[in-house]
């Protein structure tokens, strides 16, 4: 039975894999993610709220289900260089970048071509069992894929949240296949091959705490408040704000890399990336955007830059807003940075 998911997975190119329990949260960890919708932290992801108890087990996505699959694949294209080069103030600021773009969305939409894959690994898995029930999520369906790929050694959940592989670091993609098999776990298996036993290793680090240019990261690690991120503020935040209210973004215009950029897993000579599958090869807007002409795009325009990529999900309107707050913040720099230069001048 693993024999035939581990031939299969391979056979597809995943990066990696391996099987959790389909067993619920603790009751400790529910309790955590009930006090965190109940403080407001979903912010406008009622999607999200509203799904919040189902997103404690999986009954909700594949009843009966006894196993989940856990894959990963990266997209982690270019390694951070590390230091102040990387951080989106400076680089808004020296025009290197005018409006940055995350790593996630430089290639093809990972939520078609991890489904393609997944569906792939199911058919498979179908016609050896063909008794069993299989469904494959990507985000979308109510599950937290991060709390079972820890349960399945795919690494931990940092402090920024996101799952942090000990050899690959956190670039990387996440899908779930369901299955009413019960297939044996990894943790059964004794974390065989590429996998880690899920053990929290970010320790006293607090990098990604100390470089969020948001202070969206609790103090203590492992929680986020995505009201303050500037992911949900250019993605999942749909208000569109009044001309000259936008939140400061630091020159991001969809989603943002700086947690993992300041990772100890993710710098050179630490992380050994996983294989970067062809479908996410970057795409002419991972260079970055001008703000002033996304200020300006048409529904054409939008369609022709995005089309194909998970940027699709941005509309016209937050575009054009994400487009404001990024030409607003290089702007502020760049003033920063001309009055740093007179104070520095030598007096004639």
């Amino acid at each position: 039975m693993i024999e035939t998911l581990d031939a299969l997975a391979a056979k597809i190119g995943f990066g990696l894999w391996g099987v959790a329990d389909a067993a619920p949260a603790p009751a400790e960890e529910a309790a955590r993610s009930r006090a965190w919708f109940a403080a407001g932290r979903a912010g406008e992801m009622g999607w999200l709220a509203d799904s919040a108890e189902a997103r404690l087990g999986v009954e909700a996505v594949l009843p009966g289900a006894r196993s989940v699959v856990i894959v990963a694949d990266s997209y982690g294209n270019t390694q951070p260089a590390g230091g102040s080069a990387d951080r989106p103030e400076v680089a808004a600021r020296n025009g290197s970048v005018r409006g940055r773009i995350a790593r996630y969305a430089w290639g093809r939409d990972y939520h078609r071509v991890l489904k393609k894959k997944l569906h792939r690994l199911g058919d498979g898995l179908a016609a050896a069992f063909p008794d069993a029930a299989f469904r494959a999520c990507v985000d979308t369906a109510p599950l937290d894929e991060r709390r079972y790929a820890e349960a399945a050694g795919l690494g931990w959940r940092g402090k920024n949240s996101l799952l942090i592989h000990p050899r690959h670091g956190s670039f990387v993609l996440l899908g779930a296949l369901l299955t009413t098999l019960e297939l044996p776990t990894s943790a059964a298996r004794g974390f065989p091959g590429p996998l880690a036993e899920p053990t929290d290793r970010c320790a006293n680090c607090t990098r990604c705490i100390d470089a969020c240019p948001t202070g969206a990261i609790d103090a203590g690690g492992h929680a986020i408040d995505p009201r303050r991120c500037i992911s949900y503020l250019t993605i999942e935040r749909r208000s569109v704000d009044p001309p000259g209210a936008a939140p400061d973004t630091h020159g991001w215009l969809a989603g943002c890399d700086v947690c993992q950029d300041v990772c100890p897993f993710n710098a050179i000579g630490t992380r050994h990336p996983l294989p970067v599958p062809l479908d996410f090869a970057p795409r002419p807007h991972a260079a970055g955007l001008d703000p002033a002409e996304v200020a300006g795009w048409t529904r054409a325009d939008r369609l022709a830059a995005t089309a194909g990529t998970a940027l699709i999900r941005i509309k016209l309107p937050m575009w054009k807003r994400n487009a404001e707050a990024a030409e607003a913040s290089r702007a502020a720099s760049s003033k920063a940075e001309d009055a740093a230069d007179l104070r520095q001048s030598p007096k004639r």
